[in-house]
């Protein structure tokens, strides 16, 4: 198990949420070994790049964390759904 505070990982995703919803809403997921998996859910811009609202996720949590984080993988689940494994370095 990683050492970090939940609440901050929620905590993230609260804030990302009240700037971004609806057009993104992120959902915590889980946390694995140095992963933290998130839902990422919306209609998102698709002209600016659903890349752009996944970094955005991740330098939330970097913030709340206080660690360096990359994006490991990114699986398209529908048209408006994605999980994100984030990975803390």
């Amino acid at each position: 198990m990683i050492d970090v505070d939940l609440n901050k990982i929620i905590r993230a995703a609260e804030i990302y949420n009240k700037y971004r919803a609806p057009e993104a809403i992120a959902e915590f997921h889980s946390i694995r070994n140095n992963r933290i998996i998130f839902i990422l859910k919306g209609s998102f811009c698709l002209t600016c790049g659903v890349y752009d609202w996944i970094d955005d996720l991740r330098i939330e949590l970097m913030d709340a964390l206080n660690r360096d984080i990359e994006i490991e993988n990114i699986e398209n689940i529908d048209f408006s759904e994605y999980k994100i494994i984030f990975r803390l370095k």
